[in-house]
């Protein structure tokens, strides 16, 4: 393995770089997310977050991330819709120096 694309090394493979030490600034994040449609009742949508925030810290889910080489980490839906938002953006404007527009 020649860099890990992620924010963090790998605890498997500690003596791997990130692509971020070896000077390639490129996001390196690998969201998995559940979205729900807007307008879900607000009942619900803290019924589904508090079930998908348990199964998260689950030691079989912990253990499944793991055995994938990634981090595990839950982000509730405020801070997923602002990792959402601040990657559009970044990519947006990674894409606007190759001259190419987001949609």
């Amino acid at each position: 393995m020649l860099a890990a694309y992620m924010d963090e090394r790998i605890p498997e493979y500690p003596d791997v770089p990130t692509l971020k030490e070896l000077g390639y600034n490129v996001p390196t994040t690998n969201n998995i997310c559940v979205i729900a449609p807007k307008g879900l009742p607000e009942p619900i949508r803290k019924t589904l977050e508090e079930a998908f925030s348990n199964a998260a810290k689950s030691k079989a889910f912990q253990s499944f991330v793991e055995n994938m080489l990634q981090l595990p980490l839950f982000k509730d839906g405020a801070s997923t819709k602002k990792t959402i938002e601040a990657e559009y953006k970044l990519w947006s404007e990674i894409l606007d120096e190759l001259g190419m527009k987001a949609k």
